[in-house]
């Protein structure tokens, strides 16, 4: 897939977005022999940017090449005006190919698990292979390792692990994958999509890029009535229950929840397709976590902390709930709830708000209406961090395990989930160390 930068990319360039996959490619751009004066640069947020509305974009006509952020809908007026315009519409990750000759690429998506799962592969493959790139939708962009073996092409990895959101499949140019994997389809983002089965569609546009194999959860909520009607080529199912991975262990691994034995048996199958070394299944095994994502951050006097800062679908909710259930039996669970909404199905939930084991809190710009949809009596605050005084405050702290797995994206008050998982983090440790 290596290509010349200099002679595929047409300047002047502009890049749409400077969180940091949209930075990532400035540098590389700036390493493969580009000037400052090729690039031009938008970012709505940013006041290092050179354009900073959408109708300042409408009004240029010389931009020979248009690097777009996943976060930015292919279907807004100025990039369609480019588009017809001749205008090359490219990605970070296209850009980052440019670098890639031997490396074996793997690529997950999904509508939720393919985080965690892809960091328990990217762990697996670091147990043979020290130079592992692990990243894409993940946090780390594609761009940083194409940098990285740019200046110092001793770091090539063997295998790169790329997670991979529907925005970023919508744009990722000659990306071709030797494997890759759906973890999960419910619904999603319907914000973007005009509907359901657009969004299914954008997913399953990786069989495409697929050389080798297409691994697939059993457990997949809507994946398989979704690929019941569709060409099953290269595809192999994933079970937590198949035989010829029950000699790994995986039942003892550390991560907790039958979700997660999913997303190890789907790592499991790979590893089989790969020929992967014994090592890679003890990792697998070993595998804690990840920040923000079901996150034990500790406990005092009953109590139980978790952070799932990265739950934003109605699905991660629905599997954190589950999985603080199986582990901790009997004890009670305060639910944190709320956010932005993204049109998500909220009244799936509906059968939380009659638990009796479950008491819910709700937060944020959407709270109320999920207040409102769930049809519960629990408390409405309109800041996580209100909400969270109101715990320290009130006594509600005791005995219990204090389940944040909002549902919401975090944008109403935090730049990312991230941000919101270590404001809930920082809460939870000065309560551990004042009470």
């Amino acid at each position: 897939m290596s290509f010349d930068l200099k002679t595929q990319i047409q300047p002047p360039v502009i890049i749409i977005g400077l969180a940091r996959s949209g930075l990532a490619a400035h540098k590389l751009l700036l390493a493969a022999g580009f000037q400052e004066k090729d690039i031009l640069t938008y970012d709505e947020h940013k006041t290092t940017a050179q354009y900073r509305t959408e109708k300042e974009l409408e009004a240029l006509t010389h931009i020979k090449t248009a690097i777009i952020s996943p976060g930015v809908s292919l279907q807004k007026k100025f990039i369609q005006n480019w588009r017809s315009q001749g205008v090359f519409i490219t990605s970070e990750i296209h850009l980052a190919l440019s670098q890639i000759s031997t490396e074996k690429i793997i690529g997950i998506t999904g509508s939720l698990g393919k985080s965690t799962t892809t960091s328990i592969i990217g762990a697996g493959i670091l147990s043979f292979d020290e130079n592992v790139f692990v990243g894409g939708n993940l946090g780390i962009p594609f761009c940083e390792y194409a940098l990285s073996i740019h200046k110092n092409p001793s770091l090539k990895a063997k295998w790169i692990v790329l997670e991979l959101s529907s925005y970023q499949l919508e744009n990722a140019g000659d990306l071709a994958l030797d494997y890759s994997m759906i973890t999960f389809l419910s619904p999603n983002h319907l914000e973007r999509y005009s509907s359901l089965e657009e969004y299914y569609d954008t997913k399953w546009t990786i069989l495409k890029r697929t050389r080798t194999r297409l691994i697939l959860n059993e457990s997949g909520g809507d994946l398989k009535s979704f690929v019941s009607k569709k060409k099953t080529e290269k595809i192999r199912w994933a079970s937590a229950q198949s035989a010829e991975i029950q000699s790994y262990r995986l039942s003892a691994a550390q991560l907790i929840g039958k979700h997660n034995q999913d997303n190890l048996a789907m790592a499991a199958v790979l590893g089989l397709e790969c020929g992967f070394p014994l090592s890679y299944f003890a990792a697998l095994r070993e595998f804690r976590g990840l920040k923000h994502r079901m996150e034990n951050l500790g406990s005092q006097r009953g109590n139980v902390f978790i952070n799932d800062s990265k739950a934003t679908t109605i699905d991660s909710v629905r599997a954190a709930v589950h999985a603080v259930q199986e582990s901790f039996p009997n004890e009670k669970i305060r639910l944190l709830l709320g956010g932005r909404d993204k049109k998500l199905p909220w009244s799936e939930l509906k059968y939380l708000a009659t638990d009796p084991g479950l008491e819910i809190l709700f937060f944020g710009e959407h709270g109320q209406i999920i207040q409102q949809t769930l049809g519960s009596q629990g408390p409405y605050f309109s800041k996580l961090s209100d909400l969270l005084q109101f715990l320290s405050s009130s006594g509600w702290i005791s005995s219990a395990i204090i389940l944040f797995s909002p549902g919401g994206v975090s944008q109403d008050e935090f730049s990312s989930f991230e941000e919101r998982g270590e404001f809930f983090r920082s809460w939870v440790q000065s309560v551990l160390t004042h009470r």
